[in-house]
């Protein structure tokens, strides 16, 4: 068995093991001007640096997010990284990351988000929305 072989299998063993992480594949998106949110979890970067197959995943990953983030398996580690969310440049969005895992805060429809007072802005538009009875 070469390598290409051998880190198929385990892609494959470990992607049965890991449903509650859902990794799915799906069409590519051809739209520009979109930005996307990806944790990488450090401890799994020498199974990146070793795995010829992440780059491709990753790609297939960001193409797939929607409502859930999107957990990528590695190697010998699940999960390496998390694609979190997708949005349009035009976009502004908050996400807090922590404990392996990330959460969108607020998304906004204008990126103006450089000087002082325009995070201010947004951090009281996020305070708002956030505090809302029917907020998420």
């Amino acid at each position: 068995m070469n390598l290409s072989e051998i880190i198929a299998k385990k892609t494959a063993e470990i992607e049965a093991v890991i449903r509650p992480w859902e990794y799915r594949s799906t069409k590519e998106i051809s739209e520009m001007g979109f930005n996307t949110t990806v944790v990488i979890l450090n401890d799994g970067l020498s199974d990146i640096a070793k795995d010829p197959t992440f780059g491709k995943r990753l790609a297939d990953a960001i193409n797939g997010v929607g409502d859930k983030p999107i957990y990528i398996p590695g190697l010998t580690m699940s999960p390496v990284a998390v694609v979190v969310e997708s949005h349009h440049a035009d976009y502004t969005t908050l996400v807090a990351i922590g404990g392996n895992c990330a959460s969108v805060l607020y998304s906004r429809g204008y990126s103006i988000h450089h000087t002082k007072e325009a995070k201010w802005d947004i951090l009281e538009e996020a305070l708002d929305h956030l505090t809302r009875p029917d907020s998420q």
